[in-house]
């Protein structure tokens, strides 16, 4: 009772302001269903757009169950988070954009008050929730890679054409868009990711953790280029390298 009241008090504030939420997808069959009920269920959400970026198991299926209440982008090839991401986005309506990984589990109405009250209260230009991951005591390093995260439309809509470009990089894009901005870290301690090795065969998922690890090295050194020294971008340069080299193994 509590938290659907929270949601009723959100609901009421500031004329109702549009709120379209994003989910990129790329086989996550397993969590999809999942994702899409407590979203459809919030009673927030103004619409939900699913981006399937060529799934090659049954993600479709498990998404078509909810049609139509939903809107669906799907294509055949897989082109990376930040194409999907930047579709999403461009297909969207709403004044806020709630940007959600397919592959979370342990969501709750709760879990999406907490992250779109900063921007409705007008306190924040972009929430990151963090979910459940890697750390080690109070050091967790991936929080800032997280793809939870709720943004203003209006300063994300100009950068669809750079997104589309990034793929895994897209949230180092984020943060780098947002760096002089006001940003909120919301925890999400009941959330979860679900591990590539959960979801795919071991050389699938080493193959998945390559590439996503070299878009991300590729955009950080893109964005630090001009801040560290030469010595330290030709060490980043070749990381992406062998990256790229460990990638030639695998069939495409």
């Amino acid at each position: 009772m509590v938290i659907r009241m929270e949601s009723v008090y959100l609901a009421n504030m500031l004329d109702k302001p549009s709120i379209s939420v994003i989910i990129p997808v790329y086989n996550e069959e397993r969590t999809i269903p999942m994702i899409l009920e407590v979203f459809r269920s919030w009673g927030m959400a103004s619409e939900i757009i699913v981006v399937d970026d060529g799934s090659s198991d049954h993600t479709k299926k498990a998404i078509a169950q909810f049609l139509p209440g939903m809107q669906l982008i799907s294509y055949k090839q897989n082109k990376g988070k930040g194409y999907a991401l930047a579709r999403g986005i461009e297909a969207s309506r709403g004044e806020i954009l709630v940007l959600f990984d397919g592959d979370i589990f342990g969501l709750t109405h709760r879990d999406l008050d907490l992250l779109v009250r900063p921007i409705i209260r007008g306190k924040s230009d972009m929430v990151i929730g963090l979910a459940r991951f890697w750390s080690m005591g109070d050091y967790s390093p991936f929080d800032n890679l997280s793809g939870q995260r709720v943004v203003l439309r209006r300063d994300v809509i100009t950068h669809t054409r750079a997104m589309q470009r990034v793929g895994y990089g897209v949230e180092l894009y984020l943060n780098n868009l947002y760096k002089n901005k006001r940003v909120t870290r919301v925890k999400l301690p009941f959330v979860s990711l679900l591990r590539k090795i959960d979801k795919q065969s071991i050389p699938q998922a080493v193959q998945s953790f390559l590439r996503e690890s070299m878009e991300l090295m590729t955009q950080y050194v893109k964005q630090q280029t001009s801040d560290v020294s030469p010595q330290a971008t030709q060490l980043y340069r070749s990381i992406l390298s062998y990256l790229k080299r460990a990638l030639d193994y695998f069939p495409s």
